[in-house]
């Protein structure tokens, strides 16, 4: 074969490919040949495995879930912030509602390591670094118990910490079971909808 006749006919076979387009979105471009992908796959950006179309996410499935996650999560920060609110309007929590001055509580910060108030708490809920009811218990339960760590057993303070400690472990319970029964019969209704539906 002739020097020419072999460059145009690679020529020819190079023209015959057709581009691979590629979802710059996309941060994944491991493909499984196994599964059947396919370069058309590719440029929807989405894989499908062949033969499983049932096991496929629909985009109304989706946004339905999407929609009951985000109503699940608005009901959570409600109820959160009302749980809040009775916490902070203990009798004795005014005195937990800001951070602790160092003029008031002389070396507290090199005992406390770990310093909580309410509304560090109520901040803490607005900006999402509290997403679950068990976080919420861990920073009111941490609050209380560095006053029980800094200040003597049998003071008024450590008496009075050891008093919110008490009914707010008391109220957080009452809230876990109340939500727990709400996760559960809004589950229940859910699927009682699904099977009332007519196939």
């Amino acid at each position: 074969m002739e020097e020419d006749d072999f460059k145009s006919s690679k020529k020819s076979r190079i023209e015959d490919y057709e581009p691979l387009a590629i979802d710059t979105g996309r941060t994944d471009y491991s493909t499984d040949v196994s599964r059947g992908t396919t370069p058309a796959d590719l440029r929807d950006g989405t894989e499908s495995i062949a033969g499983s179309e049932s096991n496929a996410a629909t985009p109304t499935n989706e946004r339905s879930s999407r929609r009951r996650d985000d109503q699940r999560n608005k009901s959570w920060l409600k109820n959160i912030n009302l749980l809040w609110r009775e916490i902070a309007n203990h009798k004795n929590g005014a005195m937990f509602m800001n951070p602790i001055k160092e003029n008031i509580a002389p070396h507290y910060y090199e005992i406390v390591k770990r310093p909580m108030d309410l509304k560090a708490i109520k901040n803490r809920i607005r900006d999402g670094i509290i997403n679950t009811t068990i976080e919420f218990e861990r920073d009111i339960v941490l609050m209380l118990n560095n006053s029980l760590m800094y200040n003597k057993e049998g003071t008024e303070v450590y008496l009075l910490a050891k008093e919110m400690l008490d009914d707010a472990v008391e109220q957080i319970k009452i809230f876990k079971t109340a939500d727990t029964d709400t996760t559960a019969s809004s589950h229940t209704r859910a699927a009682t909808k699904k099977s009332a539906v007519p196939e």
